[in-house]
């Protein structure tokens, strides 16, 4: 995964909801960054890879 997805998703992830030592873990690789939602709303991700 590319370094500008992967802050993507932990930016996506702390606006969601996730708690400080949950980005902690993800931004150090011991959990996935897409698992991170704690939204009470659905939403959808969408990758334009076109670039």
């Amino acid at each position: 995964m590319s370094a500008s997805l992967r802050a993507g998703m932990l930016a996506v992830a702390a606006d969601r909801g996730a708690d400080d030592d949950e980005l902690l873990a993800a931004r150090n690789g011991l959990r996935p960054a897409a698992d991170l939602d704690r939204s009470a709303e659905p939403w959808l991700l969408v990758l334009d890879t076109r670039a």
